[in-house]
């Protein structure tokens, strides 16, 4: 069962004049740099934090970069991804559709 989803946000911005939307920020964007660096993070609850979990993803496109007119100026917010299904056997999530990323506690 799918117990959290992933949320992104930069890591860094150059100065705030850039996290406003003042002007871009070359290590932020793909077309500048070869690298981006993002912090993910899911909130899980201790419940499930006691059981084993399995992080799995699939190739489909889950975020979209959206240009804001609030702060941060740029962002990626979290799409609806059908091809993660809110609940997987072992069997389904060991096929190539999926790709176990990390396994915790087990």
């Amino acid at each position: 069962m799918q117990v959290a989803s992933f949320s992104y946000a930069f890591r860094r911005w150059q100065d705030y004049g850039s996290y406003l939307g003042n002007y871009g920020d070359s290590g932020n964007s793909f077309a500048k740099s070869k690298t981006v660096k993002f912090t993910l993070a899911a909130q899980v609850s201790d419940t499930y934090l006691k059981e084993p979990l399995l992080l799995v993803a699939s190739d489909e496109q889950c975020v979209e970069r959206i240009n804001r007119n609030l702060a941060p100026a740029v962002a990626y917010i979290g799409l609806s991804c059908t091809s993660l299904k809110p609940e997987l056997s072992l069997s389904e999530a060991a096929t190539k559709k999926y790709r176990v990323i990390k396994r915790l506690n087990f």
